[in-house]
């Protein structure tokens, strides 16, 4: 994996993105917020209207990698970032666990 190598080409956006079969995944947990300015009833009379605040949103991000190797580099470029960084969590998966639901209904005359 080269210094250019873009990680956004392993970034998962959507749960059905995940492939079947074993993978090994980085999530890098984030943050970011959005200011809302107040609106002008409450910059002019204090307390009425609606004020000035700030949203803050998870942003985590979510990377596959189909091999061990792949996997490896990138951690190694996360980590050139700052090696004593605490926002990945990095695993391997089995796979996408397959879920049956079903609904049985029964009638008796009791």
């Amino acid at each position: 994996m080269s210094a250019d190598y873009d990680l956004r080409d392993n970034q998962l956006k959507r749960a059905c993105d995940i492939p079947d079969g074993p993978a090994w995944i980085i999530i890098v947990f984030d943050k970011s917020s959005v200011r809302i300015p107040g609106d002008e009833r409450s910059r002019t009379n204090p307390g009425h209207g609606y004020p000035a605040h700030t949203n803050v949103y998870d942003t985590n991000k979510i990377f596959y990698f189909s091999t061990p190797k792949e996997w490896r580099e990138a951690l190694d470029l996360f980590y050139k970032e700052d090696m004593h960084r605490s926002d990945i969590l990095a695993f391997e998966s089995v796979g996408v666990a397959k879920v049956k639901t079903g609904i049985s209904v029964e009638v008796s005359k009791d």
